[in-house]
């Protein structure tokens, strides 16, 4: 269920607001230059993150788009790896009143990948665009993220 603007036969994209949001974040917090320039080194292992201000921003500059590259990969699954994953995820968000509770949800990619992913697929009427209430919980032991 893939859309010209999430993938395009190769890549995949962050739903234009979304990644406009994450830029202006970035430069909020003085770190679209280092997201710009992070390369992931090979022998890098692990988590990223931590408590602290800083350990946020880095892992939100780092990894941001990626997390939420994951989860919308698995939605538009676009060499169909994933079976039935993807519309259950459909029919599960296409319509009511529905909560999510997302912990771990550091600075909350996956949630945040999941609504503009839909809301761009609902936009290119891939999905029906029934009415829809969607509350979230979030929890994650930084409080800075």
């Amino acid at each position: 269920m893939d859309v010209e603007t999430l993938w395009d036969g190769k890549k995949a994209y962050l739903p234009q607001k979304l990644s406009a949001l994450y830029l202006k974040e970035l430069t909020t917090i003085e770190m679209l230059d280092h997201a710009k320039n992070y390369k992931r080194q090979e022998n890098e292992e692990g988590p990223v993150g931590g408590q602290g201000i800083r350990e946020t921003h880095i892992h939100f500059a780092e990894r941001f788009s990626n997390s939420c590259i994951r989860l919308q990969y698995v939605l538009i699954d676009p060499n169909e790896n994933f079976g039935n994953v993807p519309e259950n995820f459909f029919s599960t968000f296409s319509t009511g009143k529905i909560a999510l509770l997302d912990g771990p949800c550091g600075t909350g990619a996956g949630s945040l990948s999941l609504l503009y992913t839909l809301k761009e697929l609902r936009k290119h009427k891939r999905l029906p665009q029934l009415p829809l209430d969607i509350k979230i919980l979030a929890c994650d032991f930084s409080e800075s993220a």
